[in-house]
């Protein structure tokens, strides 16, 4: 009906809600310029896709309904609290007896007018809203009222590879190769877009309970670019060279914070600065190491 829905790339796919809920199609799609598509029929789809790829795209299709109100989310528990606000667990109202949970995060207006947020928390939304990928965090839509901007996200159930390693220990080859290959593939795909992410580390990366799969969480330091930046930020043991010097860097960066991660995952540290506790001296130890 003439409205704007989304805009898809290579190797993404539509037309999977007729195949699950038996609705007409909702959506005309249009080449931008040439393309191959390839097609499947519901038979086949049904015979030949794993049982866990059938239910990531299933909850796909409530991660990409934009129309939620605040008035249709129900509060279910709180799941935690960070700098920037609350998180808690809805669920939604319009689905009938089919229940949807979605991670909600609020952050206070005047917590944004005090601390400046407005360009970062837009930036932010801006890239979240262009990232539609199984090993990244997917975000709903935004939404606002009178006190709060609130960010409706998908639910990530897990615990983050940073305590996953802990509890592990040193990582067998197979399992460094499976998550550092997890992490590759979401770059891969942020790069193909111009994103830059620019802090990958443990931390930001939640290992779901359910599949043991990768989801990249925390985009306050994404960015997309042409071809390079020349912004000093990240968390310095994973920084690359490039980024502390300050003298321009461009997507191999997120590579290299990616190496570092597997040093970590077979070696038990990362491999500058173990022990230094002071974030300057960890950058002027890497630096000397460079030189």
């Amino acid at each position: 009906k003439g409205k704007y829905i989304r805009t898809l790339g290579e190797k993404e796919y539509f037309g999977e809600r007729t195949l699950f809920k038996n609705e007409p199609r909702s959506a005309t799609a249009i080449a931008n310029e040439s393309a191959e598509i390839l097609h499947i029929d519901k038979e086949d789809f049904t015979g030949i896709v794993e049982q866990n790829m059938m239910e990531y795209m299933r909850n796909r299709l409530y991660l990409q309904d934009s129309s939620l109100t605040l008035n249709e989310l129900s509060f279910e528990a709180h799941l935690g609290s960070g700098n920037y606000g609350n998180v808690s667990l809805v669920s939604s109202k319009k689905l009938g007896n089919e229940k949807f949970c979605y991670a909600i995060k609020g952050i206070s207006r005047n917590q944004i007018d005090y601390e400046q947020l407005h360009n970062n928390l837009e930036l932010e939304r801006k890239i979240l809203l262009q990232i539609d990928h199984p090993f990244i965090v997917k975000l709903v839509k935004t939404l606002k009222d009178s006190r709060f901007i609130y960010f409706l996200m998908e639910v990530v159930n897990g615990k983050e590879l940073f305590d996953v390693i802990r509890d592990i220990g040193l990582l067998t080859k197979k399992q460094a190769q499976f998550y550092g290959g997890s992490m590759l593939l979401a770059m891969e795909y942020l790069h193909e877009r111009k994103f830059i992410y620019r802090d990958i580390k443990p931390e930001n990366i939640m290992v779901l309970y359910k599949t043991g799969y990768i989801k990249i969480i925390d985009f306050g330091t994404a960015k997309q670019i042409e071809d390079c930046t020349n912004t000093i930020i990240g968390t310095p043991h994973y920084m690359a060279p490039e980024v502390i010097l300050g003298g321009g860097y461009s997507f191999t960066v997120d590579i290299w914070s990616i190496a570092v991660c597997l040093y970590e995952f077979l070696c038990g540290g990362v491999p500058f600065a173990e022990n230094a506790e002071d974030p300057s001296k960890k950058t002027n130890y890497l630096i000397f190491l460079i030189f």
